[in-house]
């Protein structure tokens, strides 16, 4: 893809980043107020492939860390590096076009008016043709099983439901690294097993898929190479 042609272009060999990693945090420190860092010199490799869970409790700083992965929110100081090029605020948005985010609370990420309007909301900047498109769309919404569903408007869809689009969104531009914040916390136990299942079949159709679990609960992230508290 043209844009990862790009990535290359923007790759520093002189930065001492190991070639494996996906994610890579140096010093990494951030604070909501001023002199109160919520996370403070955190130093982390994420190797490309591995599945790593951020463990910890309600208001530890684990959707923050997520959300400065991809480049949401700006670190105090420190780096962060995804596959061996520093973010900054010129390559950011070209770096978070490697990275699917999947929030807890899907209705935040809901753009189009169908499942298959918000499915395809992501390739529609990829040059990607209309039949290749709709090909994609439909293969994400069976990979979740919302095959079924592509002409019912969101905001008509169970919590589980919706969480299950949001998944489909978010890998149907196949993204190297997929964030889950904490994907399956409004739902019960048998949508969280479902979105397990969802997610570990994804990790089989591509091997080389960089996953990171942000969750409270063990159970979650019992399929993790990885266990990191925060």
């Amino acid at each position: 893809m043209k844009n990862k042609a790009k990535l290359s272009e923007l790759l520093k060999k002189e930065n001492n980043i190991p070639k494996d990693s996906a994610v890579y945090l140096k010093d990494l420190t951030f604070s909501y107020e001023k002199n109160h860092p919520i996370l403070k010199k955190i130093n982390l490799d994420i190797k490309k492939g591995q599945v790593v869970a951020f463990i910890g409790h309600n208001g530890s700083g684990k959707s923050t860390l997520a959300k400065l992965i991809d480049g949401i929110l700006i670190q105090d100081s420190g780096d962060i590096a995804i596959f061996q090029t520093i973010m900054n605020d010129n390559n950011a948005l070209l770096l978070r076009e490697h990275i699917g985010l999947v929030f807890q609370n899907p209705d935040s990420q809901f753009i189009g008016a169908t499942v298959e309007d918000d499915i395809a909301f992501g390739l529609e900047n990829q040059n990607m043709s209309q039949v290749e498109m709709q090909k994609r769309v439909i293969e994400c919404a069976e990979l979740v099983g919302m095959e079924n569903y592509l002409k019912s408007e969101p905001s008509n869809l169970s919590g589980g439901q919706k969480q299950r689009v949001a998944i489909a969104g978010a890998i149907a531009r196949k993204p190297e690294i997929l964030i889950l914040d904490e994907a399956g916390a409004m739902l019960d136990p048998k949508g969280k097993i479902a979105i397990r299942n969802i997610i570990k079949k994804e990790k089989e159709l591509n091997p080389d898929l960089t996953i990171i679990l942000i969750t409270h609960e063990l159970e979650e992230a019992y399929d993790a190479d990885l266990f990191l508290g925060i």
